[in-house]
């Protein structure tokens, strides 16, 4: 049987092919696709390590699993957020004909007390892999800014021409 095809997996809402899913944490149109962003455990079936897992849809019925658009790292995990395309480039991201896509969220830390609200910019949706993109606050320059950047975060999943299955 093939994905998505088992007889108790609902056909008509998004799952993520295995393990623990959340909240939906953007859905946006873009170039054809509509992409919704997820809280997912890509390692187990219970809540933690909490990632942001992206799906691509023609229809929003008919939903394929990408690649994940954010992973934990020195800032914590992915909590909730939303993510946005940057139509006019408000935000400066774009470096390309391809508009940025943005996630803002929440990067968890390891205790309440340590969670930092976070962006994380994709400047060409259409690219094979996004440049290390990571959090940022007022002030602070843009990794694509040609200014240092000190963010890390990986986002390579944040195109609509992500591969996966």
């Amino acid at each position: 049987m093939g994905m998505y095809q088992e007889a108790l997996r609902p056909q008509y809402h998004f799952t993520a092919r295995q393990n623990w899913l959340n909240d939906p944490n953007g859905l946006l149109f873009y170039a054809g696709e509509y992409h919704l962003f997820f809280q997912h455990n890509p390692d187990g079936i219970n809540w933690g390590n909490m990632t942001w897992g992206h799906a691509v849809s023609p229809d929003l019925v008919h939903w394929r699993q990408v690649e994940h658009a954010l992973h934990p790292d020195r800032l914590g995990t992915m909590f909730s957020g939303s993510a946005v395309v940057d139509w006019q480039n408000t935000a400066g991201f774009q470096t390309g004909p391809d508009k940025a896509l943005v996630a803002i969220y929440t990067a968890a830390g390891s205790t309440s007390p340590n969670r930092k609200a976070s962006l994380s910019p994709s400047a060409s949706p259409s690219a094979t892999t996004a440049a290390a993109p990571g959090p940022s606050t007022p002030g602070t320059p843009s990794y694509r800014s040609g200014a240092a950047a000190t963010a890390t975060r990986k986002c390579s999943g944040m195109h609509p021409r992500s591969s996966g299955s």
